[in-house]
């Protein structure tokens, strides 16, 4: 993630999302490397999507608020649910997937295998 990194729009969150789609995955360290990528990008969004409905909900005559509310239901989260599934499927389909510790990866592998 770039340091300062805010989200004001898809545009912000677009980058991050290619890269981690196109990234090759050629042994499980990179794998490995690529499943923390996406559990912090997830993380950034998810926390962006808590202080838009935070901000909402305790200031509901907010103008800034609302918009930036409506611009992540509408706009940034149906991209990021249709790039979830394509990462989620770049995982569960990787030549490498069974090689990650099963130990530390069962529960996350099987999570994700039931999301796709």
């Amino acid at each position: 993630m770039p340091k300062p990194f805010m989200v004001v729009d898809w545009s912000d969150l677009f980058p991050l999302y290619e890269e981690l789609v196109n990234r090759p995955l050629t042994n499980v360290a990179a794998l490995e490397r690529w499943i923390l990528d996406c559990n912090e990008v997830d993380a950034a969004v998810n926390e962006e999507f808590g202080w838009r409905y935070i901000n909402l909900t305790t200031n509901t005559s907010d103008r800034k608020s609302i918009k930036a509310y409506e611009e992540f239901v509408q706009n940034i989260s149906p991209n990021v649910t249709n790039y979830a599934f394509q990462l989620n499927r770049k995982l569960i389909t990787s030549s490498f997937l069974n090689k990650l510790d099963k130990k530390s990866y069962f529960v996350y592998v099987r999570s994700l295998r039931s999301a796709v």
